[in-house]
C-alpha cells in the first residue's frame, strides 16, 4: 500500500501546514487534490502550493482513485465524511488517515479497512511558520498495511 497519490479534504490551519510539509520533506508524495466545502478556502491552499493540484468543492468532483485521503476536517465531522465518502465509493482500497487527536480510529475504520490516524502533537496557527519535522507524530493503523504505510509517511514528515 502506497500513499503517493492524496487527496487533502480540508483547507484550515493544520491542512495548511501539513501540506507545506508534504512538499518540501515528502516529494514523492503529491497531494494532487484539496477538498472544501465551496472550494474557497481549497482554491487558496492549492494556489499556494503551486503545481497541479486540483480543487473540489463537492464530493462529487473528488478524485475516486487517490492512493491516500487524509482528512484535517473539524473533529466532530470525520466519522460523517468518512461514511458519506464511503457511500459515495470514493477510494474503496485506499488508505485513510486523519489527523485528530481527539477522534478515536474507528472513525474510519467503520468504513474504511485501511485507516489510520497521524495525529501531530503541535497546535497550529495562521501565519507562524515552524519545522514540521520537529514535531512529534502520534501513528496508529487498523492493519499491518495501513501501519506500514501511516509510518512510513509519519518518518519523512517529522
Amino acid at each position: 500500500m502506497t500513499a503517493e497519490r492524496i487527496v487533502l479534504l480540508g483547507a484550515g490551519r493544520l491542512a495548511t501546514h501539513l501540506s507545506r510539509a508534504l512538499k518540501a520533506y515528502a516529494p514523492k508524495r503529491r497531494i494532487v487534490q484539496i477538498y472544501s466545502p465551496g472550494g474557497h478556502s481549497a482554491r487558496r491552499l492549492a494556489e499556494s502550493l503551486g503545481g497541479d493540484v486540483q480543487v473540489a468543492s463537492r464530493v462529487d468532483e473528488l478524485d475516486r482513485t487517490a492512493d491516500c485521503y487524509l482528512l484535517a476536517v473539524p473533529d466532530t465531522a470525520i466519522a460523517e465524511v468518512a461514511e458519506s465518502l464511503s457511500a459515495h465509493e470514493v477510494g474503496r482500497d485506499a488508505l485513510w488517515v486523519h489527523v485528530s487527536g481527539a477522534t478515536p480510529l474507528e472513525a474510519l475504520a467503520r468504513c474504511h479497512r485501511d485507516a489510520a490516524v497521524l495525529y501531530p502533537l503541535q497546535t497550529f496557527s495562521e501565519g507562524r511558520e515552524l519545522d514540521f519535522r520537529k514535531v512529534p507524530l502520534y501513528l496508529e493503523g487498523t492493519t499491518p498495511a495501513a501501519k506500514t504505510a501511516v509510518e512510513s509517511l509519519g518518518r519523512e514528515l517529522s
